[in-house]
C-alpha cells in the first residue's frame, strides 16, 4: 500500500515545518480504492488541559488511478503545540503516524503528528539565521575517559555505545530506562573539532552528567 500521509512531503502538508499564528495549514490524504468507502476527517487537538479534539471533514479532490485524494485547510490562530491524526469514519479505522512518519491504518489509538505554531510577531534574530545549534546530553554524547569507576550503583553501564537502550517495566505500567553510557566533559572537549566542522556556533547541555531514569507509558520507539 502506498503512503497515505507523510508530513515531510509537501504534497501532504503545506507549509513544511512550524507555522506562524494565523497561518493556514493544508493537509492531504491519498487513499487507495481498496480501502473502500471512507469519509476522512482531520482530528486536531491543541495541547492543553481543557482543550478537546476538533474534527474537520476533508474535501474530496478527485481521483488518480486506484487512488482517492482528500484535503482540508485549517487556520491555526493560537500559538502552541497541536497534535493530529485522521479518522476515516468507517469501520472504526483511523490513520496514525507510523515509525517512518508515513500514515498507517489502525483500529486503536496510535502516534499523532505534531504542528508547532509560534507567535505571530516572532522574528528570528538576524545574527542566528541559518546557524547551527547543538544540544548535548553528556551521558550519551562521548566517553572521553574510559574504564573509569562506575559512579552510579543504580545504573547499567553500556560498553557498546550503539546498543539499544535497556527498558524494563515499572510499577505504574510504564517503562524505565536506567542505562549509563559514560559520557563526560572530557568527551565533549574531544568532540569540539567535530562540532566546529558542522558549522556549530553555540551549544547547550542538559543540566547534569548524572542521567535521571526516563520513563515512558508505552514501549519505546526508535
Amino acid at each position: 500500500m502506498s503512503c497515505l500521509f507523510n508530513s515531510f512531503d509537501p504534497y501532504f502538508k503545506q507549509p513544511f515545518g512550524a507555522v506562524r499564528a494565523g497561518q493556514t495549514v493544508r493537509l492531504s490524504l491519498c487513499i487507495p480504492e481498496e480501502l473502500g468507502y471512507v469519509d476522512p476527517h482531520l482530528v486536531l487537538k491543541k495541547e492543553g488541559k481543557f482543550d478537546v479534539p476538533v474534527y474537520y471533514r476533508m474535501n474530496f479532490d478527485g481521483q488518480t488511478p486506484r487512488q482517492n485524494h482528500f484535503s482540508v485547510e485549517v487556520p491555526l490562530n493560537d500559538p502552541g503545540l497541536y497534535f493530529y491524526y485522521f479518522d476515516l469514519y468507517t469501520d472504526f479505522r483511523r490513520i496514525v503516524r507510523g515509525p517512518d512518519n508515513c500514515g498507517v491504518i489502525s483500529w486503536q489509538d496510535g502516534e499523532s503528528w505534531q504542528i508547532t505554531v509560534y507567535e505571530q510577531d516572532f522574528e528570528t534574530p538576524e545574527s542566528i539565521k541559518g546557524k547551527v545549534f547543538y544540544q548535548i546530553f553528556p551521558d550519551r554524547f562521548c566517553e572521553g575517559v574510559e574504564n573509569k569507576p562506575m559512579p552510579f550503583a543504580d545504573r547499567i553501564y553500556q560498553a557498546d555505545k550503539h546498543a539499544e537502550p535497556f527498558w524494563q517495566p515499572n510499577e505504574v505500567g510504564g517503562h524505565l530506562n536506567e542505562d549509563y553510557f559514560g559520557g563526560d566533559l572530557k568527551g565533549i572537549q574531544q568532540k569540539l573539532p567535530y562540532l566546529h566542522e558542522m558549522g556549530w556556533i553555540s551549544s547547550t547541555s542538559t543540566p547534569s552528567l548524572r542521567p535521571t531514569p526516563t520513563t515512558a507509558t508505552t514501549p519505546p520507539t526508535t
